[in-house]
């Protein structure tokens, strides 16, 4: 699980952690699909 997918899950909303699982699988697939993976993600975290 990633770190954000647990920050989630500890405020203990289930549905919560299945959106925040959607979207880590979803930044995973940007990642893979620009090829600039660090970036992505610090524009992703940003967005939290």
């Amino acid at each position: 699980m990633s770190e954000a997918a647990a920050l989630h899950a500890s405020r203990g909303d289930p549905g919560e952690v299945d959106r925040a699982a959607a979207w880590m699988a979803a930044a995973g697939r940007i990642t893979v699909l620009t090829g600039a993976g660090i970036s992505t993600e610090i524009r992703w975290h940003l967005q939290i």
